[in-house]
C-alpha cells in the first residue's frame, strides 16, 4: 500500500513551495515589493491556523512589510505605447525602475556611497531625465 501525505503534510509543503516561489520571483525582479508582500500576507492568513510550529516559524522570518514608504514615484509614457515607473523609498538607499513592455525591473541600491540618500536622489533624477530624452513624458 502506498503511503499518501496527510493534510497537514501537503498544506505545508504547498505553503512553502507558494512562498519560495514569490521570494524567487522578487529576487529576480518579476514581481516588485508590494506585490511579494501581498503574496506572503494572504499564504498567512490563509493558512497559519494549520501550520506545524516549523513552517510557521519559517512564515515568521520572511520579509512582509515593506521598509518604509515610497517617498518618489513618476509614471511616464512616450505616446507609442511603452510606460515606465521610476520609485524611491523616503529616507532609503533604492531606486527602482520598471519599464512595462520592454523588460525586467532595474534596482539601483547607493548604500555604498558617502552620502546614500543623495546619491538615490540622484540616480532617481538621472533615470527621470534619460527617460524624458528618450521621449517619455510624466503622466
Amino acid at each position: 500500500m502506498e503511503d499518501f501525505p496527510t493534510v497537514h503534510q501537503e498544506l505545508n509543503r504547498k505553503a512553502l513551495e507558494a512562498a519560495e516561489n514569490l521570494v524567487r520571483s522578487y529576487e529576480q525582479g518579476r514581481i516588485l515589493e508590494g506585490q511579494l508582500t501581498v503574496g506572503l500576507t494572504a499564504i498567512w492568513d490563509a493558512v497559519s491556523g494549520f501550520l506545524t510550529p516549523d513552517v510557521r516559524e519559517v512564515f515568521e522570518k520572511l520579509p512582509t512589510r515593506p521598509e518604509r514608504s515610497v517617498r518618489d514615484l513618476r509614471l511616464l509614457h512616450d505616446g507609442r505605447g511603452q510606460a515606465a515607473i521610476v520609485s524611491r523609498r523616503a529616507g532609503g538607499t533604492k531606486v527602482t525602475a520598471i519599464s512595462l513592455k520592454i523588460g525586467p525591473v532595474k534596482k539601483f541600491d547607493t548604500a555604498e556611497k558617502a552620502d546614500p540618500e543623495l546619491a538615490a536622489k540622484r540616480r532617481f533624477d538621472g533615470l527621470l531625465d534619460h527617460l524624458k530624452a528618450k521621449g517619455f513624458e510624466e503622466i
